[in-house]
């Protein structure tokens, strides 16, 4: 029973790891940083939509400096969830770690 307990609660961090209190540029309701909706088709999922947003403003946008930065700042929160999820599988993440 014990073990069990662990392992849901290192699972419910792991889903919190990637959930995003700010949310997406491009869908202030989209708060999952892994997937979410794709437009108004709720069947299609959408991978990575912080990123996938950022890539395409930037590559409309010919090269704008800004718009790369923020390109490199959603593979930072993704990257920084993914971190998070593995110390939590691992056992190293706590609660008051989030």
């Amino acid at each position: 029973m014990i073990m069990r307990r662990s392992i849901n609660d290192r699972l419910m961090l792991a889903e919190r790891a990637v959930i995003s209190a700010e949310g997406i540029d491009e869908c202030s309701s989209c708060k999952n940083l892994i997937y979410s909706n794709h437009g108004d088709n709720d069947y299609d999922t959408n991978a990575f939509p912080g990123i996938a947003g950022a890539l395409a403003k930037a590559v409309n946008l010919h090269g704008d400096a800004s718009a790369w930065a923020k390109v490199q700042h959603e593979i930072w929160r993704v990257s920084r969830a993914i971190t998070n999820i593995a110390l939590v599988l691992k056992g190293d993440f706590t609660v008051q770690g989030l």
